[in-house]
């Protein structure tokens, strides 16, 4: 969406997004059990696909990096996350909590 009109430029078919983060000309998108999908946005009416995982990322943050929530194995974490030729990496990795939580980045 173009903020200065209001209008959308272009449209990507997309289920079940909990969370949003766009870092530098990358938008990433969090979808649960659906996975994580990256975009290349630099041309904001043709978005390109770069990358994803079935990783199930349920809350994004951008602080220079970008960083992830999910939950595993009853545990809640958090990672530095990165695209590489198409591959979800995951670095900096932190267990942050037991049981049901989930950490509000």
């Amino acid at each position: 969406m173009d903020i200065d009109t209001h209008s959308i430029v272009a449209n990507i078919p997309l289920e079940y997004v909990k969370d949003l983060a766009l870092s530098g000309s990358t938008l990433w998108v969090a979808m649960g059990a659906s996975g994580l999908q990256a975009f290349d946005v630099t041309n904001p009416e043709s978005p390109q696909l770069i990358g994803g995982s079935n990783e199930q990322i349920e809350r994004l943050a951008v602080n220079g990096n970008v960083w992830g929530a999910w939950k595993s194995d009853g545990h809640a974490k958090l990672g530095q996350l990165a695209i590489d030729n198409g591959q979800l990496l995951i670095s900096s990795q932190y267990d942050v909590g037991k049981g049901d939580t989930l950490c509000v980045l």
